[in-house]
């Protein structure tokens, strides 16, 4: 019973969050160096270029989503 509540920042804040997340991870895979484990796997750009990401992601993005996203979701 908290759909109208949750649904905003499930479908508007967080999938624009992720969304960038998933670029910043594609352009990441695609351009940089990578290392590779000892099963030549390739690791993972590490939590500190991760967090720079998402820090990244959170300083862009825009309070007037949020305060748009309950007009769309309000019931």
């Amino acid at each position: 019973r908290m759909t109208n509540i949750l649904q905003p920042a499930g479908v508007c804040w967080f999938s624009s969050i992720k969304k960038k997340y998933r670029n910043d991870w594609n352009a990441w895979f695609v351009n940089d160096e990578k290392t590779l484990t000892r099963n030549l796997n390739v690791k993972s750009p590490g939590y500190a270029k991760c967090l720079e990401w998402l820090s990244q992601s959170w300083f862009e993005f825009s309070s007037d989503l949020i305060k748009r996203s309950f007009t769309v979701w309000h019931i």
